[in-house]
């Protein structure tokens, strides 16, 4: 064989094997998302992965590799023209060309950055392979604005439903906590009663610690006609989901025609930060959520030319949160930069001037400390240290800067939409300074898709897409000119604005549906792991319907914060702390929220009193409750005993406790099926203590059975510090493990209170 007859023959050989191995690459990151990660969390930015292979999942591989080779068959087919000359043609191969960059990922550990890149790949491929094909991939959709608005309306009534009900999970198995949602909801209760602005939870006026008197009027009247929990809830998905109209309307704005306006809806919708918004961890909604449908109305009103209405829902933005101003000076510049001078001026000095004002003389006059300035505590305590810290603290502020939850969250934001956006991206430049300010505050906790502060991001992100689409012609620009690197641009392949726009669409469709898939809540077959954590706690329900017959209505409350949600609209409900506890006092024991110095301080001065009985206590579903009455106090139930060390020893089998003050023995009776464990004070102690108690088994089929509990010592009511050296609290637990194995005790110790501090 001759070297040209070679030649030609690795000519035809070599588009397989890239084709080939594309395919594998690419089956290979699938079969990765699909079966080995099994959870991802947003919230800790975590990954967990199968232990095992999944064989079946395997066969994923063997089908994309043949897959890319059909799709490679079908590109040459509709080139005929190109590739009957003779030619042998690489493009279909440099196209996908970008999938060998996920060849090293896949020799590294399996982390949050694995999705993130399996996902920016994907797309990039996607793009330029969707670039370069030829013909009209686009369905054409012939429905008129009606139907797509009917349309874009049934999707947000569903979304509205789901996040009810998500919702509505969270709070009857008590996840969801008081704030943010339950404490809005009682300063617009205050308000309507007249005590206007109060918060139960700061007990004083909220506008001292975030200034948003128009959120809290604008959601008054609604609260007031629809007074009940359930009402309420729906706001949360309704203002997160309403938006997706806005996109449309502006797309068809921009001159997007109304099936591709309509996807952008859509797209919209898929973005895992809305639908992460709505649980908000476990805060619920926030009032700053009014503020992105305003933002997408007041970029429809402005390119409709309504300047006037638009430049009153800028105005009235500016009093749902302080905070909102920041974004708006910033988009005020950036409104400069594109010629909009008049507009941008205003926009920047009103933006600035009122947050000056509030946040410098208004909030300051009321008896509240600024809710902002503690999340900044470390770069500074007044806005001049802080701003002068990159100088005065650089590790401390690039420390901050550079965490690495800042940069998967500015990941996750721009991925949905990534292609698109780098079409307009001028625009993002209005959030850098919101996003600067998530990224310096004191704790990286707040750095995640789910809380608040990234809500005007959102917005604008999208906005910026619609913008960057209704941008496209013949060839892109700026930085998706990178993205089609390599790809011929002159002669057959040159790139028509049509198959531009499709490649724009099909690759954020491409990077938003993956997204949704590894990222949001509403995506129950995806990877996040929140819906299974929320939807796998016991229901509460009957249980909290039985602790509120114990209390009743309109009567002044304090209670733990997990519980008080459910009494917020029913009780004048405080929390347990401060200097005025209420006629009925609800402790939740388990509730992850009071473990600290100030509640061990209320609970110890209640308990002591003798203005306090005792009404009610039990442990049940992993709660443990205290109900307290204000009335004349009455003996407490005796649940501790006297063991001297010969009883002591001679009472089952020891187990070790790890803590020095305090010494453990269990009996366990399998006939029966009873758990007994004693904890007998060693000296006498200062401090409370709650037992952790695990019980492990082994399951008649294979695996492991595993059975966990905390009890607060004493059931709650006779913390350690109440005790004597020699008393013993004994607990009486069912076995639900099956072949009980092994056990294991530890005993978490609580925050000292205030010895000094007089009962109630």
């Amino acid at each position: 064989m001759s070297m040209d007859e070679k030649s030609a023959t690795f000519k035809k050989i070599l588009p397989i094997l890239i084709s080939s191995s594309s395919g594998l690459i690419l089956g290979y990151s699938l079969y990765l998302s699909l079966f080995h990660i099994r959870e991802i969390s947003t919230i800790s930015y975590k990954v967990s992965t199968e232990n095992n292979v999944n064989y079946s999942g395997v066969f994923l591989v063997a089908i994309f590799i043949v897959f890319m080779f059909g799709f490679e068959r079908i590109y040459r087919t509709k080139n005929t023209e190109y590739y009957d000359n003779g030619k042998h043609g690489f493009e279909f191969q440099k196209a996908i060309l970008p999938c060998f960059l996920l060849l090293p990922f896949f020799f590294m550990k399996i982390a949050f950055y694995t999705p993130l890149v399996f996902l920016i790949v994907w797309t990039i491929c996607v793009f330029r392979v969707v670039a370069i094909w030829p013909g009209n991939i686009f369905l054409k959709w012939r429905g008129g604005s009606i139907i797509n608005i009917a349309m874009i309306f049934l999707a947000v009534f569903t979304a509205v439903i789901y996040g009810t009900l998500f919702q509505e999970k969270m709070f009857s198995s008590l996840y969801l906590d008081y704030g943010d949602w339950g404490s809005a909801l009682n300063v617009i209760d205050n308000t309507l009663k007249g005590k206007w602005f109060f918060s139960n939870a700061l007990e004083k006026n909220t506008l001292g610690e975030h200034f948003q008197p128009g959120a809290f009027l604008f959601f008054a009247p609604y609260v007031y006609i629809f007074r009940s929990v359930t009402a309420f809830f729906i706001i949360n998905p309704f203002i997160l989901n309403i938006g997706a109209l806005l996109i449309y309307l502006l797309a068809v704005r921009k001159g997007i025609p109304g099936g591709q306006a309509l996807i952008f809806a859509f797209l919209f919708m898929l973005c895992p930060s809305i639908a992460n918004m709505c649980p908000s961890i476990f805060y619920g909604f926030h009032m700053v959520y009014l503020a992105m449908p305003c933002i997408l109305l007041f970029f429809l009103l402005y390119e409709m030319k309504y300047f006037k209405t638009a430049f009153l829902i800028f105005l009235f933005s500016l009093t749902i949160k302080e905070t909102v101003a920041v974004f708006w000076g910033s988009l005020g510049i950036v409104f400069i930069m594109t010629g909009k001078r008049r507009s941008g001026l205003f926009m920047f000095g009103a933006s600035m001037i009122y947050y000056l004002l509030i946040s410098k003389l208004v909030m300051p006059s009321i008896p509240d400390s600024y809710g902002l300035m503690y999340r900044y505590g470390h770069l500074g305590k007044t806005y001049t240290e802080i701003l002068l810290s990159p100088f005065t603290k650089p590790a401390t502020f690039f420390g901050a800067l550079f965490r690495y939850q800042n940069i998967y969250l500015l990941i996750m934001l721009l991925s949905p939409v990534m292609i698109v956006i780098c079409n307009f991206p001028l625009l993002l430049l209005s959030g850098a300074v919101t996003y600067l300010f998530i990224c310096l505050q004191i704790s990286p906790e707040s750095t995640t898709n789910y809380v608040q502060h990234q809500t005007e991001l959102v917005g604008i992100i999208y906005i910026c897409a619609v913008y960057g689409y209704a941008q496209i012609k013949d060839s892109p620009s700026g930085l998706c000119s990178l993205f089609l690197a390599g790809l011929k641009k002159t002669g057959y392949f040159t790139f028509s604005e049509n198959s531009m726009r499709q490649a724009f669409l099909i690759a954020t469709l491409c990077s938003s549906l993956s997204s949704f898939y590894f990222f949001s809540v509403e995506c129950f077959f995806g990877k996040n792991n929140y819906p299974y954590l929320c939807f796998s706690m016991p229901d509460a329900k009957g249980k909290i319907e039985k602790l509120k017959t114990f209390i009743p209505e309109r009567t002044v409350l304090s209670a733990t914060s997990h519980i008080a949600a459910h009494f917020v609209l029913r009780n004048d409900t405080f929390f347990c702390k401060g200097e005025k506890p209420g006629d009925y006092i609800l402790m939740d024991l388990a509730d992850g929220f009071i473990n600290n110095e100030d509640f061990e301080n209320f609970r110890r001065r209640v308990l002591l009193s003798e203005k306090y009985n005792l009404r009610y206590y039990g442990t049940e579903i992993g709660h443990s409750w205290l109900i307290l009455k204000r009335e004349a106090r009455k003996p407490f139930p005796d649940v501790l005993s006297r063991m001297n060390d010969e009883k002591w020893e001679l009472n089952g089998s020891p187990v070790e406790v790890k803590n020095p003050d305090f010494e453990g023995r269990f009996v366990c009776d399998m006939e029966r099926k009873i758990f007994l464990f004693h904890l007998r004070l060693k000296k006498k102690v200062d401090y409370d203590v709650f037992i952790r108690l695990n019980l492990f088994g082994k399951k008649s089929g294979g695996g492991l059975s595993y059975q966990g509990h905390i009890f607060p010592f004493g059931a709650g009511f006779r913390p350690a510090y109440t005790a004597e050296k020699g008393d013993v609290f004994t607990l009486n637990i069912p076995i639900e493990v099956e072949n009980l194995s092994s056990i294991s005790v530890s005993l978490d110790k609580r925050p000292e209170p205030d010895p000094d501090l007089a009962p109630f």
